[in-house]
């Protein structure tokens, strides 16, 4: 039988990213009064719920 996890359910993950990648992330977060982990979490939730396609 499947079960699903809630999706409060987290696990941190380490990323290798380019810094100017991240300097620009941050000020995009900044503008949207968002933190850029949240931003970047946004971000990949919508790819794998395919809300945004890549």
């Amino acid at each position: 039988m499947f079960y699903l996890k809630k999706m409060t359910t987290k696990k941190s993950y380490n990323l290798r990213l380019f810094e100017n990648d991240i300097e620009s992330i941050k000020a995009t977060a900044l503008q949207k009064g968002l933190s850029y982990q949240s931003l970047i979490s946004s971000i990949i939730h919508q790819v794998a719920t395919r809300q945004i396609k890549i």
